[in-house]
């Protein structure tokens, strides 16, 4: 999958992969439509997903004419219900990348192969693409029963160049979603405004596609606008 080769760890650090909410290998196609710099689009994606003996590897890829392309790519490890990212990989005009040690509890953030920024690492810290797999397994836990904070925000500490921001989602319920792959059971989440991005996020989880995102909609205060909807999972 892309490339990326997965490492296997000790069998005191992996964790069984029936204990992810979605296959151990799974890809997402989407159909994407858009506008960028006023002018609308049309485009595709693909999610894909691959774990094995503790290791996971994590690729979302778009690319449409001319827009230009952007490769998202997020490999770690997981256990305790939780991923672990120690390399984040951000391919669009310029590359963009993060390096997560968790055993010194330090993080790197590289620009074009110039080391810019290090600092502290958070326990469960997420990448902006692993972040959608650590809100599926949020939602894994938080729908199966009710709970006492059912109304309080979700909330996903996320890295970024400066450091790390929590990224806090309200939960606006069960919607009945119309998508290219049919009609799905899932649960509307509203990204709350944050102090380093003021991008609109709002994403529809699948239930039967373990919690992963089955629309996802993004929007800049410029008027650009990123809408994927699922067409094909396998």
């Amino acid at each position: 999958m892309g490339g990326y080769a997965l490492a296997a760890v000790g069998s005191a650090q992996a964790q069984s992969p029936a204990a992810l909410p979605w296959p151990a290998q799974l890809q997402m196609e989407f159909d994407v439509s858009g506008q960028a710099r006023g002018l609308p689009y049309r485009a595709s994606s693909r999610l894909a997903w691959q774990s094995q003996d503790g290791r996971y590897e994590a690729q979302l890829e778009m690319r449409a004419r001319f827009v230009g392309s952007r490769n998202q790519t997020s490999t770690g490890r997981w256990q305790d219900e939780q991923l672990m990212p120690e390399r984040y990989v951000d391919q669009a005009r310029v590359e963009r990348r993060f390096q997560l040690d968790w055993a010194r509890q330090r993080f790197e953030f590289w620009r074009e192969g110039q080391l810019v920024r290090e600092g502290p690492l958070d326990r469960g810290t997420q990448d902006r693409l692993s972040v959608f797999f650590a809100l599926a397994w949020q939602a894994q836990r938080r729908l199966s029963t009710p709970t006492a904070d059912a109304g309080d925000p979700w909330q996903v500490r996320v890295i970024n160049q400066e450091g790390a921001e929590i990224w806090s989602f309200a939960d606006r319920g069960a919607e009945r979603l119309d998508t290219p792959a049919g009609t799905l059971d899932t649960r509307q989440l509203d990204r709350l405004p944050g102090d380093h991005n003021n991008t609109g996020m709002t994403l529809w989880l699948s239930r039967s596609h373990g919690w992963l995102p089955a629309r996802i909609r993004l929007t800049d205060p410029n008027g650009d606008v990123v809408d994927q909807r699922l067409r094909l999972a396998s």
